[in-house]
């Protein structure tokens, strides 16, 4: 396999180094251009013979990037050579009209790097490989190349890995080695593979005079060193790694698959120090980045306790929309009937999403005190914030019937269908007073009432019969409609008594079947 040659300005250097951390991490060799600046002048031989043996040929793109010659002159003799060049674009500008017309990739934004698209591109480009057969080689390596690293594509190289570790440990001997070996190893730095396995070991352990090695390791740059010790100190409970686990996913140092923490990885470990992290995860709900509160408020939710209830309440009124829906569904894990209220004023927050993850979250806890509020949600623009007022509704249970049997009379044509679905999922407790319905001098209201109880199906089926018989036209005949839909055998046969049509005697059911028989061979 080739290697992928990185072509940028010295400015470009942090970015540049970030980049091949990525590509290596990722099983690829990787060859940057900086020895071109060598005074001796034979750069350019290097260079040549560098893109040629090079599968491909990434571009960092910056502002200024028609200024720069030799940036020109690399990616133009990768395109001559067959090479695939991939554009990478640091800051919105006007790019040569050439890379322009080639897919690129945008790393404008911080927040939203795609390093994942770019590992599945350069896979592409070395399935692919050269599109012109290249020179052979005069060096095995070329000149400033890493070592060579495993072949196959990367999901084959871990499938390897993992085949390899199920069958043998890195080092047989660590199982027995004491915690300070295990924390020399780390600070001597082994080979990656052994590292990672006293890392593991260290967390099975659970000794505490690991903590500051793996702490530390949190802060680094290889970014399954930085998931397996974030594993080691949740296995430990370490308290004092909790504000270094939230910084890592404040850095988004660099990963696998993209910028930043694995965040699941490190909201588990949080989740696995437990109660001792409750205070500095309340702290972190005063941070200023928006996501660390959010993800603090996911974890309080899920560790839960007493304590966190009035600082998840509080995150119910944060600027960021996506925190207070998050904390809506944290206060739901929690149970606590203490938030309710709150809730109840969340349904009428300006954000949708917010809404529908308060109603969601009181029927959760399903307390009947928040069953005004709910039905109040019922004529919510938002037809998701009505549904999800109806959901709670009819979790909550018998003590929504009669409210909701209320809304059945209000000629709002966003209220019935919700109000009828809530009342269907809540079943039994609802029949006498749908029942009682059907006789409302309001037409509306009694065809409501008769498609609310059909919805129930067989559950409905003796009220309706005995609705039958109501002294009420009105009522009987919604039932009898109610019925006929629901279309069981009894169901039917109420029907057509109450109609008054004979049924047929044991004879005459003989003689039609035959008949039927007969038609039904002549065809």
């Amino acid at each position: 396999m080739g290697h992928v040659y990185i072509s940028y300005k010295p400015k470009d250097a942090a970015f540049a180094a970030d980049l091949i951390r990525q590509l290596e991490d990722a099983g690829f060799r990787v060859w940057s251009d900086t020895e071109r600046l060598r005074a001796d002048g034979q750069w350019r031989e290097s260079i040549d013979q560098a893109i040629r043996d090079a599968f491909a040929l990434l571009v960092i793109q910056p502002s200024d990037a028609s200024a720069s010659e030799h940036m020109m002159y690399e990616w133009t003799f990768a395109l001559g050579v067959g090479v695939s060049v991939i554009p990478i674009v640091l800051k919105p500008a006007d790019i040569h009209p050439r890379l322009e017309a080639l897919p690129r990739l945008d790393f404008s934004d911080p927040d939203a790097q795609p390093w994942g698209k770019l590992i599945r591109q350069v896979q592409n480009a070395c399935r692919s490989g050269p599109s012109v057969p290249a020179r052979p080689s005069r060096n095995a390596v070329p000149f400033g190349s890493p070592l060579q690293q495993p072949s196959g594509s990367l999901l084959e190289r871990i499938k390897r890995r993992e085949d390899a570790n199920n069958n043998r440990r890195p080092d047989q001997g660590i199982q027995t080695e004491t915690v300070e070996k295990l924390i020399e190893r780390l600070e001597r730095g082994d080979n990656r593979e052994a590292c990672i396995a006293a890392i593991q070991r260290l967390g099975e352990l659970g000794d505490k005079a690991a903590i500051p090695a793996l702490i530390k390791l949190l802060r680094g740059n290889d970014w399954r060193a930085r998931d397996v010790a974030a594993r080691a100190l949740g296995q430990i409970k370490a308290v004092a790694a909790v504000p270094v686990l939230l910084d890592t996913l404040r850095v988004r140092a660099p990963g696998p698959f993209g910028g930043g923490g694995n965040v699941m990885v490190i909201t588990a470990a949080l989740r696995d120090i437990g109660e001792p992290a409750i205070p500095v995860l309340i702290d972190a709900l005063d941070d200023a980045d928006w996501q660390i509160r959010l993800h603090a408020t996911d974890v309080l939710g899920d560790i839960g306790g007493e304590d966190v209830v009035p600082a998840l309440i509080d995150s119910l009124h944060d600027p960021e929309a996506r925190v207070r829906w998050r904390a809506a569904e944290a206060l739901a894990n929690t149970g606590n009937i203490s938030a309710v209220p709150d809730l109840v004023r969340a349904l009428r927050d300006s954000e949708h999403e917010v809404r529908i993850s308060a109603a969601s979250a009181l029927g959760r806890i399903g307390d009947a005190a928040a069953v005004p509020g709910l039905i109040d949600k019922l004529r919510d623009r938002d037809w998701r914030a009505r549904w999800a007022a109806a959901e709670a509704l009819w979790r909550i249970g018998e003590a929504a019937v009669a409210p909701l049997l209320a809304a059945l009379r209000e000629n709002d044509e966003r209220v019935r269908p919700v109000a009828i679905h809530a009342l269907v999922e809540i079943g039994e407790p609802a029949i006498p007073g749908l029942v009682v319905m059907l006789d409302d001098a309001d037409w509306d209201v009694r065809y409501a009432a008769a498609e609310a109880l059909q919805g129930m199906g067989k559950l409905a089926v003796p009220a309706l019969m005995e609705a039958l018989h109501n002294t009420g036209w009105q009522a009987s005949w919604a039932a009898a409609e109610a019925l006929r839909r629901i279309d069981t055998p009894e169901a039917q046969a109420a029907v057509k008594l109450w109609r008054g049509e004979p049924e047929p005697d044991a004879d005459e059911a003989e003689v039609s079947t035959e008949v039927e028989i007969d038609t039904a061979e002549q065809n």
